[in-house]
């Protein structure tokens, strides 16, 4: 699930910015481009799913468990 809102993410970004006219040019030409311009000032701190960041819970509805 984390590659996924990453991949959404990396997207929304790129997508906002002015890179992706940047891109189609540069590869046009041949240049060598960077892809992660941009995305270094995005803040993605609270998008990830992580048992430290308390938003996962592991549950069993067979077993009639679940945690946090």
């Amino acid at each position: 699930m984390n590659a996924v809102t990453c991949e959404f993410f990396t997207s929304d970004v790129l997508a906002k910015s002015d890179h992706l006219e940047a891109v189609k040019e540069e590869i046009s030409d041949k240049d060598v481009y960077d892809w992660s311009a941009g995305l270094e000032e995005a803040d993605d701190d609270n998008l990830y799913f992580s048992p430290e960041a308390g938003n996962v819970v592991f549950a069993s509805a067979y077993d009639g468990w679940a945690f946090q």
